[in-house]
């Protein structure tokens, strides 16, 4: 799942825990949840050149869950930083684990899925990275028309983050079938290419917008980096922060007269 959706669903950088909780953080029921992700994820790897069905359902089953912990994570108060985290690493090994299935089954386009793979992690770790270490994890805070439709709108988000793993297991499922056909327009079109092609502008889309997002985190950081050394070097680390932090406090100040 996407960061948006990750703070959306259970706010794991921010809300408290409820009182009284001594669960060990390893404990929580939204963290067992994503064991089992990583259990259906690895099933997924053992199984996708032998059994395409069983490796299709164990994907499917691991990126469902992910809907789940997070509405139990605000539901029960066991939202934490870690769970937040292995989300997100788990989010990111599903997508990679399945780019490179598709490279296997497709080599002419080893190149595109590599590149899928690669801007996709670069992508949503750069996001991570910056909100984590200048803007007290508030990812939806973007400076940018476009990133802020994708970590702001509800609705587009969920279509370019489910679009992009609807896109990918059809290219999975559809190597070599079709799948059951389905009449359109008196045409017979089979279900796997037709869920391609009505994902693939998603899909292709947010890995745009992941594109743009990494070049802008990265160009920030660079430009804070330069006015620091500019203005005397010194603790640079120290200084990027509170530069980044003068540029969003009265946002940050917001985010914490919300969470209290």
């Amino acid at each position: 799942m996407d960061l948006q959706n990750e703070r959306r669903k259970s706010n794991k950088s921010h809300s408290p825990h409820r009182k009284g909780n001594t669960t060990h953080v390893l404990l929580y029921i939204p963290n067992i949840i994503d064991y089992f992700r990583i259990l259906f994820l690895c099933l997924f790897c053992y199984v996708a050149r032998t059994d395409r069905c069983a490796a299709a359902l164990c994907y499917f089953v691991s990126f469902a869950l992910d809907e789940l912990d997070g509405n139990l994570a605000r539901y029960l108060g066991q939202t934490s930083e870690f769970g937040m985290l292995l989300d997100i690493l788990i989010d990111e090994a599903s997508v990679t684990a399945l780019c490179h299935v598709l490279a296997t089954l497709y080599p002419v386009y080893i190149l595109a899925f590599q590149m899928f793979s690669i801007l996709d992690f670069c992508g949503q770790w750069s996001v991570y990275h910056f909100a984590a270490r200048f803007r007290n994890n508030d990812y939806k805070h973007q400076d940018n028309w476009l990133t802020k439709i994708y970590f702001n709108s509800y609705v587009p988000n969920l279509f370019w983050v489910y679009g992009n793993h609807v896109f990918l297991l059809a290219l999975y499922l559809g190597h070599g079938d079709p799948g059951p056909t389905v009449p359109i327009a008196g045409w017979q079109v089979g279900l796997w290419n037709l869920l391609a092609y009505l994902s693939a502008p998603w899909a292709v889309s947010r890995l745009c917008i992941m594109l743009v997002t990494l070049f802008d985190r990265m160009y920030r950081l660079a430009l804070m980096q330069h006015r620091s050394s500019s203005q005397g070097g010194g603790d640079v680390n120290g200084h990027l922060t509170r530069m980044t932090n003068g540029m969003n406090g009265a946002h940050i100040q917001r985010l914490h007269a919300n969470d209290d």
